[in-house]
Parts: C-alpha cells; structure tokens; sequence
C-alpha cells in the first residue's frame, strides 16, 4: 500500500479464505508493526539478555543436579531396604510358611519400589538442561551485539531477514480497540 505502493500491510483473509468473501476481517499498517516487532526482537537479543539467559541455563543445571542428588539418595534407599528384606526372606525357615509368605510380599514390594527409583532417576538424568560452553556464552554475546547491525546491512536481503525474525518470533498479536479501530498496546 501507499503512495509508490512499497509500505507493506498485513491482512487478515480469513473470511476470504472460509467464506469466500471480498472483505478481508481488518489489516494493520505494517511499518510500525514491524518497527515495535523489531524493538521486541533486539531487545531480547541484547548482550545483557543473552547474558541473563546464559546465567539462567547455569543456575538450571546446578538445579538439575540438586535435584538429581535427590532421586540418588531415594534409589540408595530403595537399594538398601530391598536387600534388608532379601536378608530378611533368606533368613526364614521354610517351614515357616506363613512368615515366608509375608516376608516374600514385602520383598516383592521392595524390589518394585527399587525399580520404579531407578526409573524415575533415569528420566530425571534425560531432564537435563542445556549446558552452554564458554566459547558458546561469548559467541551469544558478540551475536547479540551484532544482530542489529546484520539485519540492517544493505548486504542482508529481506529473505535472510524474515529468516532471522522467523527464529526469533513464533507469534505476533495485534490488540485492537474497538471503539476506535487502532492497534494498541498489549492491555495487562
């Protein structure tokens, strides 16, 4: 749209597409959209940001290992209360069938204990977060610093643009007040 028709407008063609009509729900001019998108975009992409995720994935590993530390000390537990109640049914006299019934019950329970531990450490182990190496923190940190000058080089095309946005950006919502028809703010 406008003058020399190189501002972009985006559209909503839903009733088109379901309902084959020639109105189009509503559309939005695309220059400020895309400026305020763009502001969200390198602001996440900032050094300091970068830094605070980098941060947050290392404090989420040493998290993780608490945790782990926990469901250890339950498999440990579980280990040593199974072989107590093996002693336990090896040390019954056959002929006391009825204490070996019970104490055979409590086995099996202990060994199911152990094994659902185990179980649950190992999905624990699978749960680990992303660790990021020292040259991956400091790559982060030169890239944030740079994305706002890659994308507005004359060298970057629109493709590679919108490429970049495309990994960034999963979603953007527009709030309309009604009353007025203006895109606003998100409303908190």
């Amino acid at each position: 749209s406008g003058k020399g028709g190189n501002v972009p407008r985006y559209v909503c063609g839903r009733s088109k597409m379901l309902y084959g009509s020639e109105r189009v729900c509503q559309s939005v001019g695309g220059r400020k959209l895309e400026n305020r998108v763009l502001e969200e975009v390198f602001a996440v992409l900032e050094p300091a940001s970068l830094q605070a995720t980098a941060r947050a994935l290392s404090e989420a590993d040493e998290n993780h290992r608490q945790r782990l530390a926990v469901f250890e000390l339950a498999v440990e537990r579980a280990r040593f209360q199974a072989e107590r109640a093996r002693r336990q049914f090896d040390a019954v006299e056959p002929e006391n069938r009825l204490v070996a019934r019970t104490l055979e019950r409590s086995l099996e329970v202990a060994l199911e204990t152990q094994r659902q531990a185990e179980q649950d450490l190992a999905a624990q182990r699978a749960r680990r977060p992303t660790r990021l190496s020292v040259s991956e923190v400091a790559w982060l940190e030169r890239a944030g610093a740079d994305v706002r000058a890659i994308f507005n080089a004359s060298s970057t095309t629109w493709r590679q643009r919108k490429q970049l946005l495309r990994a960034v950006v999963a979603e953007v919502v527009v709030f309309v007040r009604t009353a007025d028809r203006q895109a606003v703010e998100c409303p908190v």
